[in-house]
């Protein structure tokens, strides 16, 4: 189905077969912020300002957000390496046996920003050529948390759209430092409806078309599933200008209802690993809501949560479609969960692993959509190269082409032509990635695509 996303199916661009030419890559899946939170707050009225400069620092919150508790700040003289180190210490990481692994995190390749062109020269030397980039400081950078206010709350939410209106200005600006080969995804509020749908079109016209990414679902936000109708100015206005739904792994699925559940020894993991779920959870209150039966056109992206879930959780669905409990659905909806997936959905695959890989055929190959998780600890930075052999090394050509970058450009709109004279320019090229790399070959990282078991610390914080 073509529409204004063009989704169409296509193997070449201008014309000309690509094969055999370096693969065209876009990371589906990278994090950008000011490099402050002076900065960020520079973008913010000055009415307003005091009022979101009162919520600090996102990336403060991020420490430890993932588990663990923060252990304080850390003496290095790169403030990178001193933020993931704090980060991994508060996690039970052993940070002293794990120096080499951390010796590779710093600043000469940690841009949040622009930063004069070095960001966009850093990812063509990892053969990267474009990208999608969400908020999202953690090793550095600078965000303000009111963004997020309202998918906790439904009062005094004053300081939300202030702040997320600077973070929309930053932006624009920041996709428009290289033109072509950059575009955003917007955090957005919804109990604005009007302003929600100002925003989406606003950011249309400044050539920000990543999409919006959709809050979690909370009781405490006051706000109704999204199966329910009050979003349907929300669909309609993705719909008319061409924007994806997003759900990012965080964002779009934060367990704030569960956290009373959430004991102290066990609470942080448990939640880190409950956001995978959450964040999956708004498909099937769409599907089931009838939501893509009412919007034809409209595109939905889970980024950042895996793909090996995909083919069970849509068996799971068409399981249930066919039972007594599914005739209620079967009454209304016009088409089965697996038609749905085919036509709506598609997968932001950050930190995929080889097995995922694999399993390409089974998720759909036209779907998947390869990201870097740039800057963050999880991504593969500073051996992108490397890692991106190993996971897709041997493979054939044809599939790598829609996973690595074609289906990004047509789901976001990229001009592939542009970006495949970058990738003739910088690489990969077919060569590279004919074979398979094997897992001792490559640097120890603690990139999620190698999954590597990092050194750990007692429960008193010394070695075990």
């Amino acid at each position: 189905m073509a529409s204004r996303m063009g989704i169409e199916e296509t193997t070449a661009h201008d014309g000309v077969d690509p094969s055999g030419r370096p693969y065209v890559v876009v990371s589906a899946d990278a994090h950008v912020a000011p490099d402050s939170l002076e900065e960020f707050l520079s973008y913010v009225d000055p009415a307003d300002r005091e009022a979101v400069a009162a919520f600090g620092d996102l990336s403060a919150v991020a420490i430890p957000m993932f588990g663990g508790v923060d252990p304080g700040e850390v003496d290095d003289a790169d403030a990178v390496r001193a933020v993931a180190t704090r980060r991994l210490a508060g996690m039970g990481v052993d940070t002293h046996a794990a120096a080499s692994w951390l010796a590779r995190y710093g600043e000469e390749w940690v841009f949040p920003s622009d930063a004069g062109g070095r960001r966009l020269a850093y990812l063509e030397e990892q053969g990267i050529h474009a990208e999608v980039v969400f908020p999202g400081p953690v090793l550095a950078g600078g965000l303000s948390p009111a963004m997020y206010l309202g998918g906790q709350t439904s009062k005094n939410l004053e300081p939300v759209w202030p702040a997320l209106w600077a973070y929309y200005r930053w932006l624009a600006e920041f996709v428009a430092a290289a033109p072509g080969r950059r575009t955003g995804c917007i955090p957005i509020d919804l109990h604005d409806m009007d302003r929600a749908v100002e925003a989406i079109a606003w950011a249309r016209e400044h050539d920000i078309h990543g999409g919006v990414m959709l809050p979690a679902m909370s009781l405490r936000s006051g706000l109704p599933g999204y199966a329910d109708e009050y979003y349907e100015p929300l669909w309609s206005a993705c719909e008319e200008h061409g924007i994806v739904v997003n759900l990012h792994t965080g964002a779009s699925g934060s367990a704030t209802d569960a956290k009373q559940l959430y004991d102290a020894e066990h609470g942080g993991f448990l939640g880190l690993y409950e956001v995978f779920v959450f964040t999956r959870r708004p498909l099937w209150f769409m599907i089931f809501g009838g939501v893509f039966d009412r919007h034809p056109d409209l595109k939905v992206v889970v980024t950042e949560n895996g793909v090996q879930w995909l083919p069970s959780l849509v068996r799971d669905m068409e399981s249930f479609f066919d039972t007594h409990g599914g005739a209620p659905v079967r009454s209304y909806l016009s088409m089965r969960p697996s038609e749905y997936f085919d036509r709506h959905v598609f997968l932001g695959g950050s930190l995929m692993n080889r097995g995922e890989a694999e399993m390409r055929e089974e998720i759909g190959v036209d779907r998947l959509m390869w990201g870097a998780d740039y800057p963050h600890l999880e991504g593969a930075a500073p051996i992108h190269r490397l890692v991106l052999q190993q996971v897709f090394g041997g493979m054939p050509e044809g599939d790598l082409r829609r996973i690595l970058g074609g289906n990004a450009c047509r789901v976001f709109g990229f001009d592939e032509a542009l970006l495949q004279s970058v990738a003739d320019r910088v690489g990969p090229t077919v060569d590279d990635l004919s074979t398979p790399l094997a897992m001792d070959q490559i640097p120890e990282t603690f990139s999620w695509s190698l999954a590597r078991p990092v050194p750990l610390a007692s429960a008193a914080g010394a070695p075990a």
